[in-house]
């Protein structure tokens, strides 16, 4: 419990080890690239289940946290 006129210590953090660097592509890397060239080839397209207006982003939040549906949400910040 903290006392009256104390002031609290602060914890360190503790900072992870750095990856070493590496000149190989990282696991799945040619996976990644084959979707790519499928998005670019505009043969993998994205299912949109509904639009927002930006005034509607809490409305367009519950939809996504009530679940059930399938495919994204999407939130229009200008017209």
């Amino acid at each position: 419990m903290r006392q009256p006129g104390r002031i609290p210590r602060l914890q360190r953090r503790v900072r992870p080890a750095p990856r070493p660097l590496s000149a190989e592509p990282a696991p799945g890397h040619d996976l990644i690239a084959a979707l790519a060239a499928l998005v670019d080839d505009k043969s993998v397209t994205p299912v949109i289940d509904s639009t927002y207006p930006l005034q509607q982003t809490t409305t367009a939040r519950g939809s996504l946290e009530a679940g059930g549906r399938f495919g994204k949400r999407i939130v229009q910040a200008a017209q």
